[in-house]
């Protein structure tokens, strides 16, 4: 059991096909960060002079994924901008952004954690460039990321994630080659 948490690795996206399905996670090169902040306000109801009810919905995530660079056949994918026949990345007032599931690891002290966040979507990086100085300082492409519940045949989830234990081994080690979705069928 890990007692610390450390290093974002691994960072992965699956992009959701028009029929529903996960299609293979492609990688994103050189994550820098995640942050990930709750959404959903928590509501309060007094009566009887005291705080009577509370309630705080789940309504995903909302934040955003620094990379080194997002690659051009990323940003078409995600994005929706377009290659056109000279090679050229094109951003059109059009583009609508795709759904996708964010796969990621967490390193930890004694295993790492794998996660998947079922429901993404990223919006357009802000441009930021520097000129050099004494030194190289990289850039970096920073998206804003939404994350929102995702309806599994009437159940709605947000994410899933697996530590590197006996029990587990071989779903973390495939953790990467699909998203793995929730299964609740009762063993016979």
């Amino acid at each position: 059991m890990n007692k610390v948490r450390y290093g974002l690795r691994s960072v992965y996206v699956a992009p959701l096909t028009s029929t529903g399905t996960y299609t293979t996670p492609i990688a994103i090169p050189g994550a820098v960060t995640l942050t990930l902040d709750p959404a959903g306000e928590e509501t309060i109801f007094y009566a009887d002079d005291r705080k009577y009810f509370t309630t705080a919905p789940n309504n995903g995530y909302t934040g955003s994924l620094s990379a080194a660079y997002l690659p051009d056949d990323l940003r078409a994918k995600l994005l929706g901008q377009t290659v056109d026949e000279n090679g050229l990345l094109v951003e059109s007032a059009d583009d609508q952004p795709s759904e996708f599931a964010l796969l990621f690891e967490i390193q930890g002290d004694a295993a790492g954690r794998r996660y998947v966040f079922y429901d993404c979507k990223f919006s357009r990086p802000s441009e930021s460039h520097n000129s050099k100085t004494e030194g190289i300082t990289p850039d970096t492409d920073t998206l804003n990321l939404t994350v929102v519940p995702k309806d599994f045949a009437g159940e709605y989830y947000i994410k899933s994630s697996v530590e590197n234990e006996t029990g587990t081994a071989t779903v973390y080690a495939a953790w990467f080659t699909a998203v793995k979705i929730p299964d609740f069928t009762p063993e016979a």
